[in-house]
């Protein structure tokens, strides 16, 4: 895939979850008088606007700090911020649980599972790609990380009898899918580390530094609701991506 290819395939994929953000939130608003969200839905309500707004958000700046960046590593750390930004379907679980549209929870529960894998695997393509620079096909493999995450997220079986506080049904036998998914973004910080050593690069090493942060944060606000959580996952998911645009930015100057 060409820079260019790359640059329409994010902007593409940015202006439809974005779309699908705005739809959600119109209809969620219009609704409100007729929901009454209880405190722990208005929480989980937060955490998924703060996830999805400054997921948005860095995507928008990274596309246009790197637009002209041949950095592979990059594309795919747009990737998974436009992915992280599909939380906006939690909005929809306190809508239809109010309506005759219930049975559409679990499908809404999919999309948030969709996210969160496509999310992971799309960090993992990064620091593969950061650790392995000569891996190439990166346009194959962001399609077969699509095709695995669809795959998974309506594949595995979810227990719809009970909808945990973040709003998200549990899925999967164990171990879960949440530990695989642990287990994906703990490999993707160990693989920006492992670039960092190789090339024994301070940038390199702050750039895993602040992968890490970005985990940090992304998986504090999907699975906590507690107000300083939130406060504390937004505040390093921001710290994190800042870091990772000031030191890849560098790099793409210095290039």
């Amino acid at each position: 895939m060409t820079r260019t290819g790359r640059n329409n395939t994010v902007l593409m994929m940015a202006v439809s979850v974005f779309l699908a953000a705005l739809v959600t939130i119109v209809l969620f608003t219009f609704n409100l008088g007729e929901i009454d969200p209880q405190p722990g839905q208005w929480r989980a309500i937060a955490g998924a606007l703060a996830t999805t707004v400054i997921a948005f958000t860095v995507a928008v700046v990274y596309m246009r700090l790197f637009h002209r960046s041949p950095s592979v590593p990059v594309f795919f750390m747009v990737l998974f911020f436009i992915f992280s930004a599909l939380d906006i379907s939690k909005l929809g679980q306190v809508m239809v649980s109010a309506t005759a549209w219930r049975h559409f929870s679990p499908l809404l529960a999919r999309v948030s599972i969709f996210g969160h894998v496509t999310g992971a695997l799309a960090l993992f393509a990064a620091g593969l790609y950061a650790s392995v620079a000569r891996m190439q096909r990166h346009g194959t493999a962001m399609t077969m990380g699509l095709v695995i995450a669809l795959g998974l997220s309506w594949a595995v079986p979810i227990d719809t009898f009970r909808i945990r506080e973040n709003l998200v049904y549990s899925a999967g036998f164990h171990p879960s899918l949440d530990a695989m998914i642990l287990v994906v973004l703990v490999l993707a910080v160990l693989n920006f580390i492992h670039a960092a050593l190789v090339v024994r690069e301070r940038r390199q090493l702050m750039s895993a530094g602040a992968v890490a942060l970005i985990v940090l944060g992304r998986e504090t606000l999907f699975y906590r609701t507690e107000p300083l959580l939130i406060a504390l996952g937004a505040a390093l998911l921001v710290t994190g991506a800042a870091v990772f645009a000031v030191e890849n930015y560098r790099d793409y100057l210095v290039g």
